[in-house]
């Protein structure tokens, strides 16, 4: 079946359910579980260096930047380290890794490198004109992973049926 699994996660609350899913299927399999979380300036919180059309430039944009790009990275590994922590509890054999750039291609490289079985990552839910501007990670990795890909869907909220009333009786005027 599958003997290394890897997991892509980021900070979002959808890294949960992809974090619980490869954990239980590898434990399942009694594969080992790479965890991954790919620092990218389409996740939030990502710094953003400001440039100005000035001869100009202010070191004290640089250092500003510096510092997010510095928290990103260790809330990144703490999250990692929370998973982690929490895998090897239950006995899970798992490597965690954190790179920065582009998530699809680093999932597809890491994957090929580590002679990956399976992936498992999330969906943004992206459709229409921001998966046109922005891509899909899931969908690139889909398409070019060496291996089969399980995409862990956003949870869709359960929708109460709504009900109305209505008097439609005919009013007499008096």
């Amino acid at each position: 079946m599958y003997q290394t699994i890897l997991a892509a996660v980021d900070l979002s609350e959808l890294s949960l359910a992809v974090f619980k899913q490869a954990l239980q299927l590898t434990k399942f399999c009694g594969a080992k579980l790479i965890l991954l979380h790919v620092l990218s300036s389409d996740e939030e919180g990502f710094p953003i260096l400001a440039t100005f059309p000035y001869d100009h430039f202010e070191p004290t944009l640089a250092e500003g930047y510096l510092e997010s790009w510095r928290q990103l990275e260790q809330k990144g590994l703490q999250h990692l380290k929370t998973f982690a922590d929490h895998a090897q509890q239950e006995g899970i054999k798992i490597e965690t890794l954190q790179m920065a750039g582009n998530p699809g291609q680093i999932i597809r490289d890491l994957a090929r490198d580590r002679a990956v079985n399976l992936i498992m990552m999330g969906n943004r839910g992206r459709s229409g004109l921001s998966e046109l501007l922005l891509g899909s990670q899931s969908n690139y990795v889909m398409h070019h992973a060496p291996c089969s890909v399980q995409v862990v869907k956003v949870p869709v909220p359960k929708l109460e049926p709504l009900v109305a009333t209505a008097n439609l009786t005919k009013s007499t005027g008096n």
